[in-house]
C-alpha cells in the first residue's frame, strides 16, 4: 500500500508527522509531504490512501497553502479514495466538502470521553465511549453533504465523520497520540490506548 501523509504541522519537532508515520509504516510504504511548503502531489499520483495531519494553523485560515490543501482534499475525496483527516485535517475535509468550521464554544486541550453516535470501521472493537486526546480551539460546526456523524464529545458535537459509501473518515481528536504528551500541558503521564486502535482500524479497513 502506498500511503501519503500530508503534514501540516507548524512546530519543527512535529515536522514529518512522526507519530502518524509510526502507525502507517506497518501497513505500507509511507511518503510525507509538507502542505505548508505547498508540496502537494497531483491527485492522480499513485497513492492508495491519504492521511491529513493536525496543525496549529487556524481552521479558518485563508493562506494560499491552506486553500491549496482544501482543493487537493476536494479532488481526492471526489474520487472516493481512502482518506483520514486528523484534527486540522478533519476541519479541512469539512471545508473541502462544503461544511462549516469555526471557534469551539469550549476549547478542548485534555483527555476526554468520545461517544460513538453511529457504528463505523474506526470504532471496531471499542466501547460506546472511550478516552481520546484533544487539542483544539475550533471545530466543525455543520456536517458536509454526504457525510455521516460518527463521534461526539461533550463539547464537540461533530468529533468524527465518514462519507456514506466510501472509505473517507475524519476525527477532531488525536488518535495518533498514545498518551497526552503535549509540552507544558497537564496529564502528560496518562495513556490513551484507544487512539492506537482507531489508527489500526483505519488501515485494516482498507485491506
Amino acid at each position: 500500500m502506498q500511503i501519503l501523509i500530508l503534514d501540516s504541522h507548524r512546530d519543527p519537532h512535529d515536522f514529518g508527522a512522526p507519530r502518524i508515520v509510526s502507525y502507517a509504516r506497518d501497513y505500507g510504504t509511507v511518503t510525507v509531504r509538507r502542505a505548508p511548503e505547498r508540496d502537494l502531489p497531483d491527485v492522480h499520483e499513485e497513492y492508495d490512501c491519504v492521511i491529513a495531519s493536525g496543525s496549529k494553523t487556524s481552521a479558518m485560515d485563508e493562506s494560499v497553502w491552506v486553500q491549496e490543501l482544501v482543493a487537493f482534499i476536494a479532488r481526492w475525496t471526489a474520487a472516493k479514495k481512502p482518506f483520514l483527516g486528523i484534527c486540522f485535517g478533519h476541519q479541512m475535509l469539512a471545508r473541502a466538502l462544503g461544511g462549516v468550521v469555526g471557534p469551539s464554544s469550549t476549547p478542548e486541550f485534555c483527555i476526554s470521553d468520545v461517544y460513538v453516535t453511529n457504528p463505523s470501521e474506526l470504532a471496531f472493537g471499542l466501547e460506546s465511549s472511550f478516552s481520546v486526546v484533544n487539542a483544539h480551539a475550533q471545530c466543525v460546526q455543520s456536517l458536509p453533504p454526504g457525510m455521516e456523524k460518527i463521534f461526539e464529545t461533550a463539547h464537540c458535537p461533530l468529533a468524527g465523520m465518514r462519507m456514506v459509501g466510501a472509505p473517507i473518515f475524519s476525527v477532531q481528536f488525536h488518535p495518533e497520540r498514545a498518551k497526552y504528551d503535549f509540552p507544558s500541558l497537564p496529564q502528560q503521564a496518562l495513556e490513551v490506548p484507544s487512539g492506537a486502535r482507531i489508527m489500526e482500524n483505519f488501515f485494516r479497513s482498507l485491506r
